[in-house]
Formats: C-alpha cells, structure tokens, sequence
C-alpha cells in the first residue's frame, strides 16, 4: 500500500512523470524519497488532504484483506 499511497502524492498534484517513477520503484525507501521531489508540492495543501487520505487508504485495506478473508474461507468450504 506504499506504492499506492505515495504515488498518490504526485498524482493529487499533476506530477504524472514521477507518479510513473514512484511507482515502478520497487524500494518504499526510494518511494518516499521520489515523493520529495514532486513538482508543484505544496506542504499546506498536502497537509489539508492528507488525514483523508490516510483514512480512504486505511478503508480500502481492510476491505481488501476482508475480501480476500472471505475468498480464501470460500475455497476452504
């Protein structure tokens, strides 16, 4: 979920080159550290949507981990 997130940064501010870079990079290290040079970043604005973000990535996580729960209890029935 790094990957996603992280990439989420340069897509939310129209950076699609490095949100490419980000997210062929396989290392989260390097993820984050691409994230850093995101062109036309702004801290303030970031840190406005940031929270919400956070939170839809957390949801979808566990949606994803409960589907995949209830596809591998399925195959076990």
């Amino acid at each position: 979920m790094v990957t996603e997130a992280v990439c989420f940064i340069a897509v939310f501010f129209g950076d699609y080159d490095m949100a490419g870079k980000i997210f062929r990079e396989k290392d989260p290290r390097f993820q984050k550290s691409l994230a850093k040079n995101v062109k036309d970043f702004d801290e303030t604005v970031w840190n406005g949507v940031s929270q919400s973000v956070v939170k839809q990535g957390s949801l979808e996580k566990v949606i994803y981990i409960l589907h995949i729960g209830c596809v591998s209890v399925l195959l076990f029935l």
